[in-house]
C-alpha cells in the first residue's frame, strides 16, 4: 500500500432536515406593571321612565252565554296589571279549571255544567275577580219508576215522583189511561200525583208528560187499588174423621188479582210429610186424634186478609157411634135390691150420668150394681195413644174378685171411655160404673 494523500476542498452545504418535535413550554414569566387608567367616555342618551306597577283587573267577554246541550261554550277572560297577573277560571265548586291565556272552553255540555263560573288575576299587590253565567237548554227527559203502585180503597195514594230535568223548565202533566183522571180526587203537585180516596175505577196507567221549546216525552206508571177478596169455596164448619182416614178441605178465593191461600192450625203442630197444600186444597194424610181442632183458611191480598175456619173431630167411630148407660143402680155404691143381668148387653157404650163416668178399676164388693156378680176392669183405662185396647173384666161374688172373667175392649175418646161389650158369662152379671 502507497503513502496517504492530502485532504481534498470542503463541499457545498446538504439540503435542511425536517424540522424536530417543539419542546415543552418554558415556566410563565412574572405579571408586568399595570399601565395607566385612560379618560372617561362621554355619557349615553337618558333612557324612557319604567311603566308604574298595579294591581290587577279583570274583564270577561262574554258576560252571559247560553248554549244548546252537547255544544261548546268558550270564554275570554282578559287579565291587565303591573307585574302582569297570573289568570285562574274556578268552577261551581270553586275548583280549578284548565285554561289557556286566559280563554276557557268547555266542550260537550251538559245540564250539570250549566252555572257560574269565575275568573281570577292575582299579582303582588292583590287580586281580582269576574263572574260568568253559562245557560245550558236541554230538551225533557223522565225517570219514573214503573210500579205497580198498591193502594187500598178507600185511603189516599201519591204516585212515584215522575223526575223531570231540561231547561227551560218543562211544564209537567199527568193523565190517566183507560179513562180519564178525576179532577174531584186528584191533586197534582210537579212532578207529584195523589188520587184519592182511591176507588177500584182508578185502577191503571199514569202518563207523565213532560215539554219545553226542544221537545217533550212522557212516561208511565201503573196504580192497583185492593179490595178485600170473597170466598168462592169454603170448607165446612165441622167435620169429623177416623184416625187413618185422610181429610180434604177445599178453599178458593177471588179479587183484582188471584189471592194467595194458605192454611193454618190454631194450636198444635203441623206436620208437613202428612199436611199439604195445593191451590188452596189442604190434605191431610193417616188422621190421627193429634189433628183433631180448628183450620184457619186465609186468603190474602195488600192490604186484606180474610179467613174461614173447619173444627175437625178425628175420633174412632166408636168414639162418636156408642149407646149410654145411665141408670144409677149400676153405680158401685148402689146395694142390690133387684137383681139385673148384662147378658144382653153387646155393642160400644159409655158410662154416663147417673151410672158415673167409667168403669172401676179395683173390686167392688158383691151385690152392688143390683147384681150378684159384680164386672170390673182389670188392667187399668188406656191411653188416648194406646187407642183401641183389650182387656179383662173379672166378676166379683163369693169366691173371690175375679170369680168369673171375660175379654173386652177399651178406647179413650179424650175426655171419656167407651166399652164394648159382648153380654156377660152368665146371669147374674152386670157391668159396674164409677167416677
Amino acid at each position: 500500500m502507497g503513502r496517504k494523500g492530502s485532504r481534498g476542498n470542503r463541499g457545498e452545504p446538504g439540503l435542511h432536515g425536517k424540522q424536530g418535535i417543539m419542546g415543552p413550554p418554558g415556566p410563565k414569566g412574572e405579571q408586568g406593571i399595570q399601565g395607566v387608567q385612560g379618560p372617561r367616555g362621554i355619557s349615553g342618551t337618558k333612557g324612557e321612565p319604567g311603566k308604574s306597577i298595579s294591581p290587577p283587573t279583570v274583564v270577561i267577554s262574554p258576560m252571559n252565554q247560553t248554549v244548546k246541550e252537547n255544544q261548546s261554550a268558550v270564554f275570554q277572560c282578559s287579565v291587565s296589571g303591573n307585574p302582569q297577573p297570573t289568570v285562574t277560571w274556578l268552577g261551581k265548586s270553586n275548583a280549578p279549571i284548565t285554561s289557556r291565556d286566559g280563554r276557557l272552553e268547555v266542550r260537550g255540555l251538559t245540564l250539570d255544567e250549566a252555572g257560574e263560573y269565575t275568573c281570577v288575576g292575582r299579582n303582588l299587590l292583590g287580586s281580582a275577580n269576574q263572574t260568568t253565567s253559562l245557560t245550558v237548554e236541554a230538551p225533557p227527559r223522565i225517570r219514573l219508576a214503573p210500579g205497580p203502585t198498591n193502594a187500598k180503597k178507600g185511603q189516599n195514594v201519591t204516585l212515584p215522583r215522575c223526575h223531570v230535568i231540561g231547561f227551560p223548565a218543562p211544564v209537567v202533566t199527568w193523565r190517566k189511561t183507560p179513562g180519564s183522571l178525576p179532577e174531584d180526587r186528584t191533586f197534582q203537585d210537579g212532578g207529584l200525583l195523589t188520587v184519592g180516596p182511591a176507588e177500584k175505577h182508578d185502577i191503571g196507567s199514569y202518563i207523565c208528560h213532560a215539554k219545553n221549546h226542544l221537545g217533550e216525552t212522557s212516561a208511565g206508571t201503573s196504580l192497583i187499588v185492593w179490595s178485600a177478596p170473597k170466598f168462592v169455596t169454603r170448607p165446612p164448619l165441622t167435620i169429623n174423621k177416623g184416625p187413618g182416614d185422610e181429610l180434604l178441605l177445599n178453599c178458593s178465593a177471588t179479587g183484582i188479582s188471584p189471592p194467595t191461600i194458605s192454611w193454618k192450625r190454631s194450636e198444635g203442630a203441623w206436620e208437613d210429610k202428612r199436611m199439604k197444600v195445593n191451590r188452596g186444597t189442604l190434605k191431610i194424610s193417616s188422621l190421627k186424634e193429634a189433628d183433631s181442632g180448628i183450620y184457619i183458611c186465609e186468603a190474602k191480598v195488600p192490604y186484606f186478609t180474610i179467613q174461614t175456619r173447619t173444627d175437625l173431630t178425628v175420633k174412632a167411630v166408636e168414639c162418636t157411634s156408642y149407646s149410654s148407660l145411665t141408670s144409677g143402680d149400676r153405680k158401685t155404691t148402689y146395694i142390690t135390691q133387684s137383681v139385673q143381668c148384662d147378658s144382653n148387653l153387646k155393642g160400644w157404650y159409655r158410662f154416663q150420668g147417673s151410672a158415673g163416668t167409667r168403669m172401676p178399676t179395683s173390686c167392688p164388693p158383691k151385690d152392688r150394681c143390683n147384681t150378684h156378680a159384680t164386672g170390673w176392669l182389670n188392667g187399668g183405662h188406656p191411653t188416648v195413644a194406646d187407642g183401641r185396647v183389650t182387656r179383662q173384666v173379672c166378676f166379683s161374688y163369693d169366691s173371690g174378685c175375679c170369680w168369673k172373667t171375660t175379654n173386652i175392649q177399651v178406647r179413650n175418646c179424650g175426655s171419656y171411655y167407651v166399652y164394648y161389650f159382648n153380654g156377660t158369662p152368665n146371669c147374674y152379671y152386670r157391668y159396674c160404673g164409677t167416677d
